[in-house]
């Protein structure tokens, strides 16, 4: 039972973490795209 528990809590926080970094990457890229648009207005 325990031995499941903290499996489950490990697999659960890899998922978040793996989230969090997506959640970085997709931030970045809309940041990036946003610049590229804006120079693109400027330009």
């Amino acid at each position: 039972m325990t031995k499941i528990y903290k499996t489950f809590t490990l697999e659960k926080g890899k998922m978040a973490i793996v989230s969090e970094k997506l959640n970085i990457i997709l931030k970045t890229k809309e940041k990036l795209r946003k610049m590229l648009i804006d120079k693109n207005r400027e330009a």
